[in-house]
């Protein structure tokens, strides 16, 4: 008989290639031939790379076809199983060895049509199967002429139990060669996307081959599924649901601001927030990208280095922020509020370090629910001393209590969490935290002073009462910036994930994602921009009127900041990093020349037009960028 092998390629490396080769010839099969595929530029899934392969073997015309993975030794298996085999089954398999345990082919549950590998021995050497274990899989010509192409829409796993049990329908006899034993090493048990690709996978198999009550049934038990998988399924929730709880209770706080503050108040409460914002980029410094991207599966240690480091740099920037605060030549009053606010970095050093201490172990619940209920309670106090008070010292007062005390909170938490978490000096570690962190550090800072510089140009050349009309009305558009950061959490490891898997699918996710985040932006912006003159009275002091025509302006700027946020990510998961740096140096230097141009004459209203300017510059110079680089590695 003749046979083709057809293995498919995935980063493999060329050692583990011929090794299998070699075992193959070792068979001494009379005719015998091998054919490759190599899935590592574009991979479209292992089903898409089969039937690349079914047509490569077409002319070939072999008598059997060993679909096989190249992760595995088949040096046990012999001649004598392949021929035997073929005399009791139309496809068949083998056992399977795999860290330390044995399998003998699968089966289906009942309910929930998931596949199961068996590892009780039988009694026979050859047994019938549901299906064989996917890293060796044999079948004859007569099979794969009737069952024809694998299908593409499994991607990665249950292609294989689809195949099998297509085989079976048809008629064809599937089972095991027990006798016969093969060693898989499943490279793919330390993919991160596996527990994603088995669960999409086995609903895509449950929705072609299960019965209407076992699909009702899958959908009864939804919640348990949930709660199963919650190492991501909470955690994404928790995360996103922790940060649009929080930007509520924030433009809650907002309303009651412009209730009770005078115009120059409030101006002078924004003031202090921006100079707090303005050198926290390096408070820092790329550390947090650092740590979610180098540190899992490291030790204490590095997560020590790491932690006070950070605390280092909250020191500094502490510093640095009242000297630049002196230097500036704020009135006294204004000074001490941006005194008593500045031990904000220091409760942003302790809780980031928490932050991804839990992002590591995959443990959100406790730091969000912690954000959750300080941020509660501080705004509660916030806004009752608005209603009964009024006094702009008092509130920052209470921004430094809650604040220390939501630091030590953090702390004893992170140290009850870490064992062996201590302060280290290790100048060595710090700076290659600081080298590899530092274009986070850059493209943070640029786009803090992009975002908060107008604020000061305002200050200094208009005064306070201008600085609060502007902000008033440029909070509703930052009060939808989070749609922007959930859509980054959401789609950045999706992007990155097509990146590596399908990259031809990454233009597919870009087009799909503009055309939704673009109508949304629209949909909010006609709508704030139709209804703000007869909504924010109702919110709004008298004085404050000259808020609406600023945010009408600055509300259009919502669907190019939610459309570049989409080609951020590209650029980012397309290793193009720099571009969105220079980017925002550039738009930096654009908003200030503007600003210190047509403020003077304009006021607020020139900001408000110079925000909506270089937001939809910022979409059309990285729609060029990245529209270059794909068309650079062919995949638009």
């Amino acid at each position: 008989m003749k046979y083709a092998f057809l293995a498919v390629l995935y980063n493999t490396p060329k050692e583990q290639v011929e090794k299998l080769k070699k075992e193959i010839r070792s068979l001494n099969f009379p005719s015998c031939k091998v054919f490759l595929t190599d899935n590592s530029l574009v991979n479209k899934g292992l089903a898409a790379a089969m039937n690349r392969l079914l047509k490569k073997v077409k002319s070939y015309n072999p008598d059997v076809y060993v679909f096989i993975n190249t992760d595995l030794s088949i040096k046990s298996l012999s001649k004598e199983n392949f021929e035997e085999s073929a005399k009791h089954f139309d496809l068949w398999g083998f056992a399977m060895k795999q860290d330390g345990r044995t399998y003998y082919g699968g089966e289906l549950d009942r309910w929930r049509m998931s596949g199961a590998l068996l590892e009780k021995k039988p009694k026979y050497r050859f047994i019938e199967s549901i299906f064989v274990p996917g890293p060796v899989i044999c079948a004859k010509k007569k099979v794969v002429e009737a069952v024809g192409e694998w299908d593409e829409r499994f991607f990665l796993y249950y292609e294989d139990v689809d195949y099998c049990l297509r085989a079976k329908k048809a008629g064809f006899k599937v089972g095991v060669d027990t006798h016969g034993v093969y060693s898989h090493f499943e490279v793919s048990k330390n993919d991160s996307n596996k527990r994603r690709h088995l669960i999409t996978s086995r609903l895509k198999f449950l929705l072609k081959h299960g019965s209407v009550k076992q699909k009702l049934y899958e959908l009864i038990r939804l919640p348990k599924t949930l709660i199963e998988n919650r190492p991501f399924v909470i955690n994404f929730l928790t995360l996103n649901s922790s940060s649009f709880f929080n930007k509520l209770l924030n433009f809650v706080l907002f309303i009651f601001l412009v209730k009770y503050l005078s115009v120059e108040n409030y101006g002078i409460y924004t003031l202090v927030w921006a100079h707090i914002a303005l050198l926290q980029p390096f408070l820092d410094f790329g550390t947090t990208s650092y740590g979610l991207l180098y540190l899992p599966g490291r030790s204490t240690k590095d997560l020590s280095s790491l932690f006070s480091l950070r605390l280092i740099l909250a020191s500094v920037v502490f510093t640095l922020t009242l000297i630049l605060a002196n230097f500036l030549g704020y009135q006294q009053s204004v000074f001490t509020y941006i005194f008593l606010t500045s031990f904000t970095l220091f409760t942003n050093a302790v809780s980031g370090s928490l932050l991804i201490y839990a992002s590591l172990k995959e443990r959100l619940i406790i730091p969000s629910l912690l954000s959750i209920g300080f941020n509660l309670v501080l705004i509660t106090s916030l806004i009752t001393n608005l209603i009964f008070n009024q006094s702009l010292s008092t509130l920052f007062v209470l921004v430094f209590i809650f604040y220390n005390i939501y630091t030590l909170i953090n702390f004893i938490y992170l140290k009850a969490s870490v064992k062996n978490l201590k302060f280290t000096v290790d100048p060595r570690a710090w700076f290659k935290i600081l080298r590899r962190s530092l274009i986070f550090l850059m493209i943070s800072l640029f786009a803090g002073l992009y975002f908060k510089l107008d604020v000061f140009l305002l200050n200094f050349l208009k005064g306070p009462k201008e600085v609060g009309v502007y902000s008033a009305g440029y909070k509703f558009l930052e009060a939808f910036l989070f749609l922007a950061a959930s859509y980054n959490i959401i789609s950045t490891p999706v992007m990155s994930r097509l990146r590596k898997e399908a990259v031809s699918n990454l233009v597919l996710k870009i087009k799909k994602d503009i055309l939704y985040l673009f109508t949304l932006g629209i949909s909010v912006t006609v709508a704030f921009f139709v209804l703000s003159p007869y909504l924010l009275p109702l919110l709004f002091r008298k004085e404050y009127v000259d808020a609406i025509p600023v945010l009408r302006i600055v509300i259009w700027g919502l669907p190019f900041i939610l459309v570049t946020s989409v080609f951020f990510n590209s650029l980012y998961v397309l290793g193009k990093a720099k571009i969105v740096m220079w980017l925002f140096i550039l738009q930096t230097i654009f908003n200030v020349t503007l600003n210190i141009l047509f403020i003077p004459q304009y006021s607020y209203i020139a900001s408000s037009y110079i925000t909506i300017i270089g937001e939809v510059l910022n979409t059309l110079i990285t729609s060029v960028f990245v529209y270059k680089t794909l068309t650079d590695e062919n995949i638009s």
